[in-house]
């Protein structure tokens, strides 16, 4: 019987996928360039090291940081200064959004299942609401108890494991460390996974300017720059931060901002409804857990029907209030992993809530 669920729930997913899943991903970079104080936009193969120039940035600054958000189609991009864009990927036009202009701004990133944009500075992580063009600071950057003295170095968020990763440089132990963390969203707290260290023994990395996730191969990329004529593109392990080379590419000076999405004209693009604004998240809010994932109409019991209710919300075809009940950890996403919980909880039946 589990094993019918499953098979029948895969059918579901696979036969109701939308043909957007084809499209063609490219590490999209941004290469300062000194001489204009400004910024080159381009495409990487990050596997071949191949570049493929779009267009300089008419922003008059540079652009340190690069976020996609896959529900919009929407690359941004953010100055040190905190002025956000919108970059046309066709042709590197802009759209200045905001001037956030609360502090060095060093990393920004979306998170796809809900589209929140966020931005670190030195010390503090804010939500960013694209709409009206503002940041609220949502917590207090924390790292080994004591708070953060040194510069993020990018953030990169990791969606198939639904962890937050940010480039680091700081003081540890005396020591200046460079180096791989994750960051907790909701409090600012930072655990700090390694040092970029060249796999089997090589040198540390010490200018790992940009991070970015790549979610074809489901791995962490990081562009080390090499002063002169190049950056090298390394696979960073996530739960070490050991770096492995995998290719070189010609840049004329530092990648700053790095993030991976979609080529145009590659394939399908995903048409979504707009998101409306998210509110800012605070360090006191808390999700709360569903008693039992998938019943959909709370009599203690998941049938058939609710779990193709919570795989069409799966696909995006219902909204979540078709079936709260499904979205299992009150994140606005119906996963995978909730999913199978459904299955488990049609199988086994639901446990009962804790009392109180």
């Amino acid at each position: 019987m589990r094993t019918l669920l499953l098979a029948a729930l895969g059918l579901g997913l696979l036969m109701a996928r939308p043909a957007a899943a084809q499209s063609s991903w490219g590490l999209y970079i941004t290469v300062r360039n000194g001489a204009l104080e400004s910024t080159d936009l381009a495409v990487v193969d990050p596997d071949a090291g191949l570049l493929s120039p779009i267009a300089g940035l008419g922003t008059g600054h540079t652009i340190w940081e690069l976020a996609y958000d896959e529900g919009n189609d929407e690359l941004s991009g953010m100055t040190l200064d905190g002025d956000l864009y919108v970059i046309d990927r066709h042709t590197g036009d802009v759209s200045l959004i905001a001037g956030l202009h609360d502090g060095i701004f060093t990393g920004l990133e979306s998170v796809p299942a809900t589209g929140r944009l966020f931005a670190t500075t030195q010390n503090t992580l804010y939500a960013i609401d694209r709409t009206l063009g503002v940041s609220t600071g949502t917590a207090a950057l924390t790292l080994f108890d004591t708070p953060l003295q040194a510069v993020p170095r990018g953030l990169a968020y990791d969606s198939t494991h639904q962890t937050m990763f940010i480039g680091l440089e700081g003081m540890q132990n005396g020591e200046n460390v460079t180096g791989l963390g994750t960051l907790n969203s909701a409090t600012g707290a930072i655990s700090f996974v390694g040092r970029y260290k060249v796999a089997g023994g090589g040198p540390f990395l010490l200018d790992v300017r940009a991070i970015a996730y790549d979610p074809v191969h489901d791995r962490i990329i990081g562009a080390n720059f090499v002063p002169r004529d190049r950056s090298d593109l390394y696979v960073i392990d996530r739960a070490t931060g050991e770096a492995t080379f995998l290719s070189s590419v010609t840049t004329a000076d530092i990648i700053t901002g790095a993030v991976f999405a979609p080529i145009p004209g590659t394939g399908p693009t995903p048409t979504e409804t707009p998101r409306p604004p998210t509110p800012p998240l605070t360090p006191t809010s808390t999700a709360t857990p569903i008693g039992c994932v998938g019943d959909c109409d709370g009599n203690g019991e998941v049938q058939i029907n609710e779990l193709i209710s919570g795989v069409a919300i799966a696909l995006g075809n219902s909204s979540v209030s078709v079936c709260p009940a499904a979205d299992g950890d009150a994140n606005g996403a119906v996963e995978i992993f909730e999913l199978i919980n459904a299955v488990n909880n049609a199988l086994a039946g639901c446990s009962p809530s804790p009392a109180g």
